[in-house]
């Protein structure tokens, strides 16, 4: 600034006498005479240690935001993979368990517990049934109980209630779409979420038609068995009497 005579600004530290150290900033500007000689500077010092303190600290700060910016990305990034990482657990449980559903070779219905409104059923429930999911999502399960049957299926479903809740079982007959009954083994099962919720009923059907016919037809024959044994009884005890009083002698020879 001297050799090319110019103004300056100079910032450096000082000691004080009392061995106190300050930041100080020099502004001079120079001065000439007639001639254009330089004669001299004029200027003037001033503090600025508390301006360059305030300057370290927010310097301090805007780092250590930086810093910790950086490791909140750091753990918001982890915490994104890790819930992806669940999403894509979930997802891939969600589908199993879809599989599994749609899948079942048991007929499965999803119902509301208070109004018994149907809200799913799986392809088993529908062959069983005859009726269509589309049609089903409209309809309560006592829509397609058995008149007779759903004193029984009342009290099953009335068991359910509440957060103590409990499973039950009946032999039942389901209205097919044609108007038709079919027999079916059903057990119900309160369903109770995670977050609380105990709201649906499992219902798990099997076809037990053929089962019930059987039985039936057994207890036919049974029947009949024993009619014809009673008739055998009642033949023996007729032919005893003629024996034992007929008016001539009658034995028997081998």
């Amino acid at each position: 600034a001297l050799a090319q005579r110019k103004s300056f600004e100079l910032e450096h530290r000082i000691v004080r006498p009392n061995g106190v150290i300050r930041t100080v900033v020099d502004r001079a500007v120079p001065r000439f005479d007639a001639t254009g000689t330089l004669v001299s500077y004029v200027g003037a010092t001033i503090d600025v240690t508390e301006e360059r303190q305030n300057e370290a600290k927010i310097l301090a700060l805007s780092e250590n935001l930086e810093r910790r910016v950086t490791e909140r990305t750091a753990e918001l990034d982890a915490i994104h993979r890790q819930l992806q990482t669940a999403l894509d657990q979930s997802s891939k449980q969600a589908s199993l368990l879809d599989t599994m559903f749609d899948q079942a070779p048991l007929g499965i219905m999803v119902c509301d517990r208070e109004t018994g409104r149907i809200e799913r059923v799986n392809r088993a429930f529908c062959s069983i049934t005859g009726w269509i999911e589309a049609d089903l999502r409209h309809k309560t399960w006592r829509e397609i109980t058995v008149d007779s049957d759903l004193a029984k299926s009342n009290a099953v479903a009335a068991a359910t209630l509440g957060r103590d809740g409990k499973a039950g079982h009946l032999e039942k007959r389901y209205l097919r779409a044609d108007g038709s009954g079919v027999w079916c083994s059903t057990h119900v099962v309160p369903l109770a979420w995670s977050g609380g919720s105990h709201d649906q009923n499992l219902v798990i059907v099997e076809d037990i038609t053929r089962r019930r016919q059987s039985d039936s037809r057994v207890l036919e024959a049974r029947r009949a068995i024993e009619a014809a044994l009673a008739r055998s009884r009642d033949a023996e005890a007729r032919y005893r009497t003629m024996f034992e009083e007929a008016p001539l002698g009658v034995a028997l020879i081998d």
